[in-house]
Protein backbone atom coordinates (compact mmCIF):
# COMPACT_ATOMS: atom_id res chain seq x y z
CA UNK A 1 0.00 0.00 0.00
CA UNK A 2 1.28 3.47 -0.88
CA UNK A 3 1.99 5.99 1.88
CA UNK A 4 -1.18 7.94 2.81
CA UNK A 5 0.32 11.18 1.42
CA UNK A 6 0.25 9.67 -2.09
CA UNK A 7 -3.26 9.98 -3.48
CA UNK A 8 -4.80 7.74 -6.16
CA UNK A 9 -3.41 8.63 -9.58
CA UNK A 10 0.02 9.64 -8.25
CA UNK A 11 2.82 8.37 -10.50
CA UNK A 12 5.52 6.51 -8.55
CA UNK A 13 9.01 6.26 -10.05
CA UNK A 14 12.04 4.11 -9.27
CA UNK A 15 15.50 5.63 -8.74
CA UNK A 16 18.86 4.02 -7.92
CA UNK A 17 21.57 5.52 -5.72
CA UNK A 18 24.65 6.41 -7.76
CA UNK A 19 27.73 6.86 -5.55
CA UNK A 20 30.27 9.57 -6.37
CA UNK A 21 32.94 8.36 -3.94
CA UNK A 22 33.66 5.57 -1.44
CA UNK A 23 32.51 7.65 1.54
CA UNK A 24 28.78 7.33 0.84
CA UNK A 25 28.25 10.50 -1.17
CA UNK A 26 26.06 10.43 -4.25
CA UNK A 27 22.54 10.97 -5.49
CA UNK A 28 19.54 9.10 -6.84
CA UNK A 29 19.03 8.79 -10.60
CA UNK A 30 15.94 7.50 -12.46
CA UNK A 31 15.98 3.83 -13.53
CA UNK A 32 14.79 3.93 -17.14
CA UNK A 33 11.05 4.32 -17.52
CA UNK A 34 10.15 2.27 -14.45
CA UNK A 35 6.95 3.74 -13.01
CA UNK A 36 3.48 2.82 -11.80
CA UNK A 37 0.34 4.59 -10.56
CA UNK A 38 -1.34 4.52 -7.14
CA UNK A 39 -4.75 2.84 -7.52
CA UNK A 40 -8.04 3.97 -5.91
CA UNK A 41 -7.53 1.54 -3.01
CA UNK A 42 -3.96 2.78 -2.40
CA UNK A 43 -2.33 -0.28 -3.94
CA UNK A 44 0.26 -0.32 -6.70
CA UNK A 45 2.25 -2.91 -8.63
CA UNK A 46 5.84 -2.60 -9.78
CA UNK A 47 7.73 -5.00 -12.02
CA UNK A 48 11.25 -4.29 -13.24
CA UNK A 49 14.33 -6.19 -14.36
CA UNK A 50 17.73 -5.70 -12.75
CA UNK A 51 20.60 -6.24 -15.19
CA UNK A 52 23.57 -5.40 -12.97
CA UNK A 53 25.15 -7.52 -10.27
CA UNK A 54 25.99 -6.02 -6.91
CA UNK A 55 24.26 -4.26 -4.02
CA UNK A 56 22.34 -1.13 -4.89
CA UNK A 57 20.11 1.26 -2.97
CA UNK A 58 16.79 2.25 -4.50
CA UNK A 59 14.02 4.70 -3.73
CA UNK A 60 10.48 4.33 -5.01
CA UNK A 61 7.94 7.11 -4.64
CA UNK A 62 6.97 10.60 -5.78
CA UNK A 63 7.78 14.22 -5.00
CA UNK A 64 5.22 15.97 -2.80
CA UNK A 65 6.02 19.67 -2.61
CA UNK A 66 9.56 19.96 -1.24
CA UNK A 67 9.65 16.34 -0.02
CA UNK A 68 10.11 12.91 -1.55
CA UNK A 69 7.50 10.46 -0.24
CA UNK A 70 8.19 6.79 -0.74
CA UNK A 71 10.30 3.88 0.41
CA UNK A 72 14.00 3.09 0.21
CA UNK A 73 15.38 -0.43 -0.09
CA UNK A 74 18.49 -2.37 -1.11
CA UNK A 75 18.81 -5.21 -3.57
CA UNK A 76 21.75 -7.53 -3.89
CA UNK A 77 21.94 -9.33 -7.21
CA UNK A 78 24.33 -12.10 -8.21
CA UNK A 79 25.03 -14.08 -11.33
CA UNK A 80 22.97 -17.24 -11.69
CA UNK A 81 24.61 -20.55 -10.87
CA UNK A 82 25.63 -22.16 -14.14
CA UNK A 83 24.78 -25.82 -14.74
CA UNK A 84 27.73 -28.22 -14.62
CA UNK A 85 27.15 -29.06 -18.29
CA UNK A 86 28.35 -25.62 -19.35
CA UNK A 87 32.09 -25.40 -19.84
CA UNK A 88 34.60 -23.34 -21.75
CA UNK A 89 35.96 -26.34 -23.69
CA UNK A 90 34.87 -26.62 -27.33
CA UNK A 91 32.47 -29.48 -27.97
CA UNK A 92 33.14 -29.88 -31.68
CA UNK A 93 35.80 -31.81 -33.57
CA UNK A 94 37.49 -30.46 -36.64
CA UNK A 95 39.74 -32.34 -39.00
CA UNK A 96 41.66 -29.09 -39.50
CA UNK A 97 42.73 -29.11 -35.85
CA UNK A 98 44.29 -32.56 -36.30
CA UNK A 99 46.26 -31.72 -39.49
Amino acid sequence: TAPKELTPGTVLTLERFVPTDKKGSGSFAPVGNVATVVQQDGSFALVFEVNETGRYGYTFGAPQGQQWVGVEFQLKTTLPHWPLAISSKPFWNSSMLNS
